[in-house]
């Protein structure tokens, strides 16, 4: 059965809803209209996605949180594909637990600061950084990189190369674990 959507007196009272002027900041009224959601509805998305507090959101702007995504579909659809934006896609994962799994301590050779760091363009590589400054005053940078074999062990996972139907290979004291007829002990 179709839950009811606001009626008329609701969206009345939504749009007379005070909004402090100080708290539109500029382009907000644009596009509340472009997504079809009312100045109050707009700013109720806007913090409810940085906070994740639906009571304290809408509380602040006037909405009443029981049974909002039914009373306003608009800003259930709205945040949706705003929370579909920041979600990494299957391709993009792939490629950072790649860049995990070739993780090198190597390329953080001429990192000697938090600022050096920051700016490194596989500073999404460290697990832990710390910096210690002796009595002498000579400074000690210690680079923890995210697990390699984890990484590996995700992907191998990924694409099945371990498992119920994988074949062990062992040879010079390593496991392989290879899928069932992609390769045959002739190739070994």
């Amino acid at each position: 059965m179709k839950q009811p959507g606001p009626n008329k007196a609701d969206k009345k009272a939504i749009m007379e809803i005070p909004v402090p002027e100080q708290e539109v900041p500029e382009g907000y009224v644009e596009l509340a209209n472009e997504y079809n959601l009312t100045v109050p509805q707009f700013l109720f998305c806007e913090e409810y996605l940085e906070t994740l507090d639906i009571g304290a959101s809408a509380k602040k702007y006037g909405l009443k949180s029981n049974n909002i995504w039914q009373r306003y579909p608009q800003t259930r659809k709205y945040i949706l594909s705003r929370l579909l934006d920041k979600v990494m896609s299957a391709d993009e994962t792939l490629w950072r637990v790649s860049q995990i799994a070739r993780g090198d301590l190597g390329a953080f050779s001429e990192v000697k600061s938090m600022e050096d760091l920051a700016d490194h363009p596989l500073s999404f590589l460290v697990k832990r950084f710390t910096e210690k400054t002796d009595r002498f005053g000579q400074i000690t940078v210690s680079i923890e990189l995210y697990s390699a074999a984890d990484a590996l062990s995700l992907l191998m996972k990924h694409f099945n190369l371990i498992g119920p139907d994988a074949v062990n290979l062992i040879q010079n004291n390593v496991t392989l674990k290879v899928l069932k007829g992609d390769i045959s002990m002739d190739d070994l």
